[in-house]
C-alpha cells in the first residue's frame, strides 16, 4: 500500500488555496497505488470547521472513494484535523479495525486510540451539505479560512 502524506501549510493566501482543490487532489489520486491513501493537513476542525469540512468534501468531489476525517489535540496548535482519502477497497477506519497489530509496536498508541481519533462531536457533520466543494480558482476554501481566523480573532481581542 502506498501513503501520500501532504502536510500543505494552511489556506491562508488565495495562492495556497489552489493547492486544496479538486484539481490537485484529482492528480494525486491518479498518483496512487490502487490500495493506496493519501493523508492531508486540513486545518483545526474546532477554528476553522468549514474550511476542514469543504477539504474533505473537496477530496470526495476529486474521485476518492473513501474520504474521512480525523482529529487530534496537539499541544502547540490545540485540536487539529486531518483528511485520509482511499481510491478503492476500504476505508482508513475499516482498514484499521480489521488489523491484528500495528506495523509499528509503539507504547503510547493503539489501534483503539487511532479508531478514537475518527470521533467527532454530535452533529459535527450536519451541516456538510451546505459546504462548497473547492474547485480551482474559486477561493472558496481561502473565504472559509479567512472568515473562521477573523471571528477567532475578534472573539480573543474582547
Amino acid at each position: 500500500m502506498t501513503l501520500f502524506l501532504i502536510d500543505l501549510p494552511d489556506p491562508n493566501h488565495p495562492d495556497l488555496n489552489k493547492m486544496y482543490s479538486d484539481y490537485f487532489y484529482n492528480h494525486v489520486r491518479q498518483l496512487l497505488a490502487p490500495d493506496g491513501a493519501v493523508a492531508v493537513q486540513s486545518t483545526s476542525p474546532y477554528h476553522a470547521k468549514k474550511a476542514f469540512l469543504s477539504i474533505a468534501k473537496t477530496m470526495k468531489a476529486a474521485g476518492f472513494g473513501y474520504v474521512e476525517q480525523y482529529q487530534q489535540n496537539i499541544p502547540s496548535f490545540g485540536q487539529w484535523g486531518w483528511t485520509i482519502a482511499t481510491t478503492a477497497g476500504k476505508s482508513a477506519s475499516q482498514r484499521i479495525r480489521e488489523t491484528n497489530e500495528l506495523p509499528v509496536p509503539s507504547r503510547w498508541v493503539s489501534k483503539e486510540y487511532l479508531l478514537a481519533s475518527f470521533v467527532f462531536p454530535n452533529h459535527f457533520f450536519e451541516q456538510v451539505n451546505t459546504i462548497e466543494v473547492n474547485r480551482l480558482g474559486s477561493g472558496t476554501l481561502y473565504d472559509y479560512y479567512r472568515q473562521a481566523w477573523q471571528v477567532e480573532t475578534e472573539l480573543y481581542k474582547n
